[in-house]
């Protein structure tokens, strides 16, 4: 995925997604590859990246686990 693209989807400002890129590619768990004009970036590990999308899906059912039907 290009900057651009994590931009949009985070919803943050282009050189706060940048600055935790750099981070998580001297970390090693991004890697990134020059395609034209763009950056694209990838998780460098297929477990890491099962277990982040197993996070997002959770996160996603969190807000139906905890709907005021559901806890009262």
């Amino acid at each position: 995925m290009c900057v651009n693209d994590m931009v949009k989807e985070l919803e943050k400002d282009q050189p706060l997604v940048s600055h935790h890129l750099k981070t998580l590619k001297k970390c090693g768990i991004v890697k990134s590859r020059v395609q034209g004009k763009k950056s694209m970036y990838a998780i460098t590990n297929s477990q890491l990246s099962e277990l982040i999308s197993s996070v997002t899906k959770t996160s996603k059912k969190i807000p139906v686990l905890c709907s005021e039907e559901k806890c009262c």
